[in-house]
């Protein structure tokens, strides 16, 4: 199995809505239901929660984002320790600053 790993910008997670595609528990892409709070957190960083579609029925499931943060789903915390989640996120991160300073620094 395949996940997907995203680290949301501020503007991903304040453009979230209901019927748009969105990461949910299981790390694939499934259609927003609900949006549930939309708040920042103690360092100011804004965060999302959601539920989006599970199944062919009524049934829905949560998940949340934070802005600057990896996405974690139960898949990858199933196969990476808290730690090694962190290490990926620090490396992810500093990927995109590097990236980002090399095309428009």
């Amino acid at each position: 199995m395949e996940s997907i790993m995203n680290i949301p910008s501020r503007e991903e997670i304040e453009g979230l809505k209901v019927g748009d595609s969105a990461l949910n528990c299981f790390g694939r892409i499934a259609k927003v239901v609900a949006i549930a709070a939309r708040k920042e957190d103690i360092e100011g960083r804004l965060f999302v929660l959601y539920y989006t579609k599970l199944g062919s029925g009524s049934s829905s499931i949560s998940m949340s984002q934070k802005e600057g943060r990896l996405t974690r789903t139960a898949y990858m915390s199933n196969r990476y320790t808290s730690a090694e989640l962190d290490d990926l996120e620090t490396s992810l991160i500093n990927q995109a600053n590097q990236t980002a300073s090399y095309y428009y620094g």
